[in-house]
This record gives C-alpha cells, sequence and structure tokens, in this order.
C-alpha cells in the first residue's frame, strides 16, 4: 500500500493561481506513469492525493523511486518546486466492496503523514520484504522507531535513500519520539476548559509565545503535553519536546533542542543553531524554565530569529516577554458539596481515587468517605502534586485518619506572606510529608536534594553525613523515603538501585538545607564524591575491553547531570560560606581533567563550556589539575580549529606541569607539539613532541609513552623518515600492549599502514588496516573511527578496490560534521592520496552517487560494509 500528496499544496495553489491545475496535471501523470510501470492499482483519488496497492513490496518501492526520480526532473510553472511524500507499508486489509480498510490501511497512511515532501518512507515490515532487492543504488536509512497518530504501537520506519535526490530532512512529523512529546502514563483530569483555551491560543496565528504559570506540582508539564498533542497536526514540522529541569545555563537550551531535533554538534549554538531551525514551523515546547536566569531573554531571541516556531513554555513565573500570552494553571476543581455525588463530580478527587488506587487497590469513593476525601483535596487546594503526594499515604492510612494528619501539619499559611497562597499550599503539602519522617529520614530526604540526576547507594552514602545512617540502615531510610512518594526509585543496568526526586520535591530539600546551615558542606562532599567517580572513568581511558568502553560510557552519561551540578558549583564566583572559591575551583578542575577525555567525545560545545567555566575563575593556585584541564582545552580549541588560542593553552599548561614535575607533562607536551606544528613551527613541535618521549620515558608511563612515540612518529611521516617513523611505531606498538591497551597499539598500527602504503606495500597496508579496523569497531569511538576511515579510504584504493573510497570519505565527513569536528591536518595526506587513486577509475557521477551513500551510513555501517567487500573468504 503506497500513500502520496503534494506537500503544502494550499500554499502551492495560493502561489500559483490557474497555473495550478497545469502542475497538477503533470504531477499526476508522472505519478500514473510510474504506478502503471510497476502494476499499481489506484483505489482512491483525492485532489492531490494517491492511494495505490501493488502486488509485491519490491513493485511498490520500484514505482516510488521511478515517481520521485521524474517529479525531480519536471519543470514547474513560475519556477515552483513540487514536492511529494510518501509512505510504503505492506499488510493484510480487509476488502470491503470495491476498497480495502483496515489497520494496515491506516498505518499505512499515517507513515505517508509523518513524511517530509520529496521523501519516501516505508514500514519495517516493507523493508525487511525488500532488503537486498532493492533498485540500483537505492538504499534504507535507518529512522527508528516512531509513534504514529493514533496508532498505539510505535513504528520502526526507514527512508528511501534515491541517488540524485535530496537525502536529508527534518525529523519525522511523529508523536512519542525524538522531535515530539513523551507518552504519559496518568490521565489528564479535569482540564476541559483549560485544553479549550490553549488549543485555541495556539491556533491562533498571531500568537508565537504562550506560558502555562502557576507553583510547581500544579500539572502545567502534563497540561503543556495534552495540548500539544492536541495542535500538533497544525505544525506541518512537528512538535520538540524539550525538558529543561536539570539546567541553569540558558545557553544549554540550544544544544537539548539541537539533541531532540537531532542536529549536528556544530549546529547546536548560535547563529548556526538559528541558521537550522529559521525553516521550521514547528511548536517547541520549552518545559521547566523557572530555574534558568536568562531564559526570558533566550526564548526572545529564539521567536526573532524565526518566523514560524510557536513556543509553549511552562514556569512558575511568566517571562514578561512583549508578545507572551500567560496563562495561570489553576487547581483542579473542587467539591462544591461533601455529598458523594459532588465528590464524583470533582476533578481534584477524581485524581484522589485514581491515585489512591494505584497503592491501594481496593480503595473506592463511599457515602462513608466522600466528605473526608473532599476536605482533604480542600486542605490541598486541589493542586495535582499535593493530592498525590497525600493519596500515595493511603497504603497505610484511611480518609478520616489521613485527614486528621493533615489538619495538623498544613496548618502554614501566612508564614510566608511573599510567597503565593498556591506555592504556599505545595510548600505545605511536601512539607508535611517530610514532617512525618523521623530525624534520621529528613536528614537523608535533604542530602538527596543536592544530586540532579538521582544517586546510587555508593553516592548517598558518600554525601550522607549521619555515619548511624550507612550501610543496611540506608537502604531501610531511603525504602522510606520511597515509600512517602519523595523519592522514585529505578534499576541500573546492573540491576542496582538509583534514587531521585521530583524537580518540586528536590528544591524543596535544597532550601531545608540551606536553613539547616548544611548547604555548603553537602555540596562539597557531592563535588569531592564526583571527583572520585570521574577518576574511575578516567582509569577507563585506556579503553582496552570492548566492555570497559561500554560501562565508561554508561557511567558517564548517568553521571552527567551530577557533573553538571558540581561544576556549576564549583565555577560559581565567591564560594559557598567557610569555603573559598578557590579551593571549589579546584575540585571542579579535578573533576574535569578525568572526564574531559570522553566528554570531548560526547559534546565538544559542552565540556569547553565547563573548561571556561572554571577556568576563568580566578581563585585557586596553579595545581596539577589546571594544567591538566589546559591541556585538555588546548586539544579541544584544536579540534575546533583554534589553532592560536589553543597554543596559548597548551604553553600555560606545560609551564604548570613541568614546575610541578606532573606526571601527565608528556600529555601536555604533546598537545604543545600538534599545535606548533599545525601552526607551522615545525622545529618547536618536534622540540616539544621529542621532550614529551623523554619525559615519558624518565617517568615509566607505558600509557603516555605509547602515545606520544605514534604522535611523534607523524612528524618524521610528515618529512618522509619512513623507516625512523616505522621504528617509533613498532615501539609503540609493543609498549602499548605491554600496558595492556588494545586502544593504543590500533592506533600505532593504523599509521604503520600508513608508511606500507606510501613506500609501496600496499598488500601489507591493506591486510594489516584491515585486521586492526575489525578490533577498532568494538573498542573505538565513532570520532576516531572517522580518521580510521579516511586512512582506509586510501588503502582500499590502492589495494584494487577504488568504488569503496568515496563511501569511506563520505562517511567520515558525516561524522566530523555531526561532531563539530575540523578535520586533522594530518589526515590531508591520505585524503589526497585516495583521490588521486580512486577518481580517475570513476565517473564524476560514480564518485558523487557512492559518496552520497556513504554520507547516509554511519562510520560503522560504512567500515563494516568496507570491509567485508574488500576483504577475501580466506584472509
Amino acid at each position: 500500500m503506497l500513500f502520496s500528496d503534494v506537500e503544502q499544496s494550499t500554499r502551492l495553489l495560493t502561489r500559483l493561481g490557474r497555473a495550478y491545475e497545469q502542475a497538477l496535471d503533470s504531477y499526476r501523470l508522472a505519478q500514473r506513469a510510474a504506478w502503471a510501470g510497476f502494476g499499481g492499482v489506484e483505489m482512491g483519488t483525492e485532489g492531490d492525493s494517491f492511494f495505490v496497492v501493488f502486488s509485491t513490496a519490491e513493485d511498490a518501492v520500484g514505482a516510488a523511486v521511478q515517481a520521485q526520480v521524474a517529479l525531480g526532473g519536471l519543470e514547474w510553472p513560475n519556477d515552483e518546486q513540487v514536492r511529494v511524500r510518501m509512505g510504503i507499508h505492506t499488510g493484510t486489509p480487509r476488502v470491503h466492496g470495491l476498497d480495502y480498510v483496515g489497520l494496515d490501511v491506516h498505518r499505512a497512511a499515517r507513515i505517508a503523514a509523518a513524511a517530509h515532501g520529496g521523501q519516501v518512507v516505508v514500514s519495517d515490515a516493507t523493508a525487511k520484504l525488500v532488503a537486498g532487492r532493492l533498485p540500483a543504488g537505492v538504499s534504507l536509512r535507518d529512522l527508528g522507531t516512531h509513534r504514529l497518530k493514533d496508532l498505539d504501537a510505535l513504528e520502526h520506519v526507514y527512508q528511501l535513500v534515491i541517488p540524485g535526490l535530496p537525502v536529508d530532512f527534518p525529523p519525522l512529523k511523529s508523536l512519542g519520539t525524538s522531535a515530539s512529546l513523551p507518552v504519559t502514563t496518568t490521565p489528564l483530569l479535569g482540564r476541559h476548559t483549560e485544553m479549550t483555551d490553549l488549543v485555541s491560543l495556539l491556533a491562533d496565528p498571531q500568537v508565537r509565545l504562550v506560558t502555562l504559570t502557576g507553583p510547581g506540582g500544579s500539572g502545567k508539564t502534563r497540561l503543556s503535553i495534552a495540548a500539544a498533542r492536541q495542535v500538533a497536526e497544525q505544525f506541518p514540522d512537528g512538535v520538540c519536546f524539550a525538558s529543561l529541569a536539570a539546567f541553569t545555563n540558558p545557553g544549554l537550551i540550544w544544544s537539548t533542542i539541537g539533541d531532540v531535533l537531532g542536529l549536528p554538534s556544530d549546529r547546536r549554538a548560535p547563529p548556526a543553531f538559528f541558521e537550522s531551525v529559521a525553516p521550521l514551523s514547528a511548536l517547541f515546547v520549552l518545559d521547566n524554565l523557572e530555574q534558568m536566569d536568562g531564559a526570558a531573554a533566550a526564548v526572545d531571541q529564539l521567536l526573532h530569529a524565526t518566523t514560524e516556531i510557536v513556543v509553549l513554555a511552562t514556569s512558575r513565573r511568566p517571562l514578561n516577554l512583549a508578545g507572551e500570552h500567560q496563562y495561570a494553571v489553576l487547581p483542579l476543581a473542587l467539591p462544591t458539596e461533601d455529598t458523594p455525588e459532588a465528590a464524583e463530580a470533582s476533578a481534584a478527587v477524581r485524581l484522589f481515587v485514581d491515585r489512591a488506587r494505584a497503592v491501594r487497590p481496593s480503595f473506592a469513593l463511599t457515602p462513608s468517605n466522600a466528605a473526608d476525601v473532599s476536605e482533604i483535596c480542600r486542605h490541598l487546594d486541589g493542586l495535582p502534586l499535593a493530592i498525590e503526594l497525600a493519596a500515595a499515604r493511603t497504603n497505610v492510612l484511611g480518609p478520616r485518619a489521613l485527614l486528621l494528619r493533615l489538619e495538623q501539619a498544613l496548618d502554614l499559611r501566612g508564614s510566608d506572606v511573599d510567597r503565593p497562597a498556591r506555592h504556599t499550599s505545595l510548600r505545605a503539602t511536601i512539607d508535611w510529608s517530610y514532617r512525618l519522617l523521623n530525624a534520621q529520614q529528613r536528614l537523608l530526604f535533604r542530602h538527596l536534594g543536592v544530586f540532579a540526576s538521582g544517586a546510587d547507594l555508593e553516592a548517598l552514602a558518600a554525601v550522607h553525613a549521619d555515619e548511624a545512617g550507612r550501610g543496611t540502615q540506608l537502604i531501610d531510610l531511603v525504602a522510606d523515603l520511597v515509600d512517602a512518594s519523595l523519592v522514585t526509585v529505578t534499576e541500573d543496568d546492573d540491576g542496582e538501585p538509583r534514587f531521585a526526586m521530583l524537580e518540586t520535591v528536590r528544591s524543596f530539600a535544597v532550601e531545608e538545607l540551606a536553613q539547616a546551615g548544611e548547604l555548603a558542606d553537602v555540596r562539597r562532599r557531592h563535588a569531592a564524591h564526583y571527583v572520585q567517580v570521574a577518576e574511575r572513568l578516567e582509569a577507563r581511558r585506556v579503553l582496552t575491553t570492548p566492555a570497559q568502553v561500554q560501562r565508561g560510557g554508561r557511567l558517564f552519561d548517568v553521571e552527567r547531570n551530577n557533573f553538571r551540578e558540581a561544576l556549576t558549583w564549583a565555577s560559581a564566583p565567591g564560594g559557598d560560606a567557610g569555603n573559598s572559591a578557590g579551593s571549589n575551583r579546584n575540585l571542579g578542575l579535578a573533576l574535569l581533567s578525568s572526564v574531559a577525555w570522553i566528554w570531548k567525545h560526547v559534546d565538544l560545545d559542552e565540556i569547553r563550556h565547563w573548561l571556561e567555566a572554571c577556568l576563568k575563575n580566578p581563585h585557586g593556585g596553579q595545581t596539577a589539575a589546571l594544567g591538566r584541564c589546559l591541556a585538555d582545552y588546548a586539544e579541544t580549541l584544536e579540534l575546533q580549529g583554534e589553532l592560536l588560542d589553543g597554543r596559548d593553552a597548551a604553553r600555560r599548561s606545560v609551564e604548570i606541569l613541568r614546575r610541578l614535575g606532573d606526571s601527565e607533562l608528556p600529555n601536555a607536551l604533546a598537545a604543545l607539539g600538534d599545535l606548533e606544528g599545525a601552526l607551522g613551527d615545525r622545529i618547536a613541535g618536534r622540540r616539544a613532541m621529542e621532550d614529551s618521549v623523554l619525559r615519558a620515558r624518565e617517568l615509566a608511563d607505558s600509557f603516555f609513552l605509547g602515545d606520544v612515540l605514534a604522535r611523534l612518529a607523524l612528524l618524521d611521516i610528515d618529512e618522509e623518515n619512513w623507516e625512523h617513523a616505522l621504528e617509533l611505531l613498532h615501539e609503540a606498538v609493543g609498549v602499548s600492549r605491554s600496558y595492556g591497551s588494545d586502544y593504543m597499539a590500533i592506533r600505532a598500527n593504523h599509521n604503520i599502514a600508513f608508511v606500507l602504503r606510501k613506500t609501496g606495500r600496499a598488500k601489507e597496508a591493506h591486510e594489516l588496516m584491515s585486521a586492526q579496523l575489525q578490533q577498532s569497531l568494538s573498542l573505538e569511538s565513532t570520532l576516531n573511527l572517522a580518521l580510521f576511515a579516511e586512512d582506509y579510504s586510501a588503502v582500499v584504493a590502492e589495494a584494487g578496490f577504488p568504488r569503496w573510497t568515496p563511501v569511506l570519505l563520505g562517511a567520515a565527513d558525516a561524522e566530523l560534521e555531526q561532531r563539530g569536528v575540523a578535520r586533522d591536518r594530518w589526515q590531508e595526506a591520505p585524503i589526497a592520496d585516495a583521490h588521486a587513486a580512486a577518481r580517475p577509475t570513476m565517473t564524476p557521477t560514480e564518485w558523487t552517487d557512492a559518496y552520497q551513500r556513504g554520507h547516509s551510513m554511519t562510520i560503522r555501517e560504512a567500515l563494516e560494509s568496507a570491509i567485508a567487500a574488500t576483504t577475501a573468504p580466506d584472509d
């Protein structure tokens, strides 16, 4: 089943006027010729849309390819462009009269509706049937799983990559995936009026900013998701939901949205970010802005840089921007009487009953408890979070007992005169749950507030001050907090528990920490613990086994928000009471010096932000951590092409680490050598690199020695001192293997393959490179795999497989573009060799097609395919 239609045909009709009929005729002729050529049968045609069925999946795909190619070659009136989106699904529809009906028909239609003009999207069922039998040059790009409108099950979809036609499109217009909305697990109760108002506001073309305001726990996020889902079809480029609760830096808004939209890392900061999103007609849901100073300015900047993006924001306070439509999310409706009928009509009571049944399935609203439940909801002012916290206590307390305790604990009105009444009520609700805890439970509750993305038991033990609350009793205490619905628990990949708080509850805990005079000490212990976590990550930088790589990456992902929290504290000017800003900064530098190596592979812009934040802090002495961070900063700047500033940072690093006699001096010297050479001073570059080798030998540091020997060999390669380069590289391989670092040995062997190829030993180079790449795929970051792909592109060209050269180069370029990384200067030679060996064997069109095919593949896919195709079975 194939569905197709013209993207934004109404706008096209408006622009073309009567010429639209000519365009429509041309479009229909091209489409119908393609359908007929593959035995397609039209089941329905309306305006510019088609519903066509085929006997086989291959016929449907072939027809779609032919139709898109034909449309791409047509000339349209007034130099317009007619873009047609298509969706294909294979299933078993039911016959109804002269038509097909059933869920599979709807699935095919929804797949087409999620696509963009010029794009062909196919279902997983179709992709499996056509795999290996696609038209010449056509390939499949995995678009992942998506939740399509009105369909409960997730759909795994693919895009047809057609030679000569566009291959890059915005994210699919789908629900519940990247660029769309999270799936909610609880019903939205009592918000019919609010939904009507918000849908009307978001449908108004004059409205570009709506801010849902209200206290934490009033249901702003839940309401924003429901409203966005209701209006999603009004936005051609869909909905982007960005949860910003974990951030305080408004600059991270762009990288968060960019991550949701799948933008390359070099497009996740202004002005490139605005260039990427400017063409979009989309709804951006920005959730939890209240903790960000400067959030209003960031949203204002976004609105002024675009014309068709609408922002739906949630915040405890308005942004106070021109054109902003503030919408207060009021409490849920309360019962007007104490009768069961009035209680059942109240959204607040319905929410209480729903949440009470979640912890006590037998709970029911009855004539005997309706008045008590109604009074509980009144005391809680109808605030959803407050009601949920109270309802959780019905696992041990009935409504009457719960009401008695609620009345005793909630009488806090008027104590916070500067706070809105609803905020006071929510504070009272959380405070009530807090006051029900004993002293040890309260202490642990306060300490949990310092964790930005939850904590495991080890972290809790490190931060928790009460010696009596460690070990087995610590588990009991945190279990009590889970039972009180103040803390949530999940399991990590190893089955170990991880504990977290709702953001509103966490804010309350942090305020309690401050009032108790504990905040400075707890933040320091938090940062000190995550320095230790970072040091464990640093120990994995050797990347000896795939398991180490995977565990290191998972640990970094899980704890990244806690790293951010510690770094925010450490880089803040001034310092906490009782602690100097210098000592805070030194903890931040110690943390960064251990995680920068992995952060650089994940997000160069963000690690640069944190390095600069800590390095700019004027307090603290010239420590080893400062020197190490300066070396990391130098390498980061080099990767981003800022060589002069990078060299300055490297020189400062060398000066500090040399004076301190630090063990990482070889790394700083190697960074300086790279930058001196990149800036054209080969003599200074060699001097620094040779000094790096000497220092590594003196320190008997096999890890750094293997690395710097390989880097020094690059200077000999650059000067075509082949024999000395091989000598250094073979020593690097031996040193690295003695240290147990397959990672370093592989990198050195790759450079040996380069020398072999340059000295006329292409077959040996191919054999060595192929063997090393097989190991690299299980050990390497994708950033380093891009470098290896460039090397391999020259190897396969000279070994007799030139048609794989542009594929590898295309995949490498795509990876570097996505990462926002400048190409290493050492790669210019293998790339030039690859072009020289492969281009003469191919026509320009063949080269371009192969390059585009590689550009659409992941770096791993390209390398795996090239190895399989260029390595004989008996090798």
